[in-house]
């Protein structure tokens, strides 16, 4: 439609978890309108999160992200983080130019409370794992996670011990 070649997103994660890569990192995306491409990374999630009417006027949904989907966007988050200044992840949505045209990308399903929360638990034990030099911590994760009655508030708590004895 368009004449692109490939297509306007950088990563595609299908719903197995399967991530694709797109457009190079160093190539301008094709996501949004204009300037609003510049300095974002474009990731497509397989399925539409919303409700919408399909050609024959059904109205279709899915309302459950699949975990394993999930799972991928915040590893790729956190990988795209880890190479390139990522100051905010935002959804399609937030952009002016899908506003306008009414996208509602990931859609209003999309498990936001869910989403923040891993990559907040992932970043923190990446920080933790980092000053503490584990050798094995996944042994040290799979222990708290399984006895630890608060463990998202265990890993907070010790990252940010190691956040204020870098001030």
């Amino acid at each position: 439609d368009r004449d692109w070649l490939g297509i306007g997103y950088h990563f595609f994660i299908r719903k197995n978890g399967s991530i694709y890569r797109g457009r190079p990192e160093h190539f301008v995306g094709g996501h949004l309108l204009s300037e609003e491409n510049n300095n974002t990374l474009g990731i497509c999630l397989e399925g539409c999160y919303t409700d919408y009417v399909n050609e024959k006027g059904q109205v279709l949904t899915e309302k459950v992200v699949p975990q394993a989907q999930l799972d991928a966007l915040v590893w790729l988050c956190l990988y795209c983080k880890s190479n390139w200044p990522a100051n905010t992840i935002n959804g399609h949505r937030d952009y002016d130019s899908a506003k306008k045209e009414g996208k509602d990308c990931p859609g209003k399903y999309f498990p936001w409370d869910k989403f923040w929360q891993m990559m907040n638990r992932e970043e923190n034990k990446k920080l933790i794992q980092t000053f503490v030099g584990f050798h094995n911590p996944q042994g040290v994760w799979n222990a708290i996670e399984k006895y630890h009655p608060y463990p998202d508030a265990w890993y907070q708590q010790w990252a940010d011990s190691y956040k204020k004895a870098l001030n």
